[in-house]
C-alpha cells in the first residue's frame, strides 16, 4: 500500500492525469493509486500534515461532505422553497 507522503503532489498530480487519459487503465482512482481509503482522502484533500490520526482524516472528509450536501442540495432546494411559498403566498 502506498503512502500519500511518499509523493509530492505534482507526483499525484501526474498519476491522476494519466488515469484519466489512459483508456487502457479500468480500475477505479483509488486502486490505481494503490491508496487505502484513509490514504486517499488525504490526497483529495491535500493533507500533508504527517501526524495526523486516521480519525482526524475522517472527520475532516465528513464535514467536507456535509458542507458540499448543504451547498450544492439544501440551499438551492430551501431557496426554492422559499421562492414557492413567497410567489404563491
Amino acid at each position: 500500500m502506498a503512502k500519500y507522503m511518499d509523493k509530492t503532489q505534482e507526483e499525484w498530480d501526474k498519476l491522476v492525469v494519466k488515469w484519466h487519459e489512459d483508456t487502457s487503465i479500468t480500475c477505479s482512482l483509488q486502486e490505481f493509486l494503490e491508496l487505502n481509503d484513509t490514504e486517499y482522502l488525504k490526497m483529495c484533500m491535500d493533507i500533508s500534515e504527517p501526524d495526523i490520526t486516521d480519525e482526524e482524516v475522517i472527520k475532516r472528509s465528513k464535514e467536507l461532505a456535509k458542507d458540499v450536501v448543504t451547498e450544492l442540495v439544501i440551499k438551492p432546494k430551501l431557496v426554492n422553497v422559499i421562492k414557492e411559498i413567497c410567489d404563491n403566498g
